[in-house]
């Protein structure tokens, strides 16, 4: 169960929620990568540096222009209902919270990929994965590294309910009231 001593401390994602939801982003982020890959090597841009470029570029905008520009969202986190907040507001995160998430990430890949595994490689990124989860089952706030840095957290989304509109007064009905739901 959750713990409800304090309303943030309720909003916080549970463990699964997270776990899903970076699943999901990882296999959407290789999807992604696969994508822009197998359309350069179609087009002739196979050579080092481009494919390497392409992947970089490809990472930065899932990790950090689709959280800061979808309000806290990626697919992972849409699908399993939550959402990246700044800690300090519980709102949108601005650009330098998913910076700095991003930073993060990439910074440890790269200090395990050059001093740990010596190439980048798909060890390296299942190394990086295995310590972020660890971190985050083990902090209260559920935090990551890269929340630590970007100054983050991922909380429950609100599920708002749609207003019906009557067609004979044309006014807004109050919302439904459900009496339990799936996501709780």
């Amino acid at each position: 169960m959750e713990p409800s001593s304090d309303s943030r401390s309720a909003q916080i994602a549970p463990r699964w929620r997270r776990l899903i939801s970076r699943a999901v982003d990882l296999f959407a982020l290789g999807a992604s990568v696969f994508a822009v890959l197998f359309g350069a090597s179609k087009l002739g841009l196979e050579r080092y540096p481009v494919n390497d470029a392409f992947v970089l570029g490809v990472i930065v905008i899932y990790e950090l222009f689709v959280p800061w520009l979808a309000r806290g969202l990626s697919f992972g986190r849409f699908l399993t209902g939550v959402r990246l907040v700044s800690e300090s507001t519980l709102q949108r995160p601005s650009f330098f919270n998913c910076l700095g998430r991003l930073a993060a990430r990439t910074g440890l890949f790269a200090v395990f990929a050059v001093f740990v595994v010596y190439e980048v490689s798909l060890p390296a990124l299942v190394l990086i994965v295995a310590i972020e989860g660890l971190v985050g089952a083990l902090t209260k706030q559920r935090q990551t590294l890269g929340d630590f840095v970007g100054r983050t957290v991922v909380i429950r989304r609100e599920r708002r309910v749609p207003r019906l509109i009557c067609a004979s007064t044309r006014t807004a009905s109050p919302p439904v009231k459900l009496e339990h739901s799936v996501y709780e």
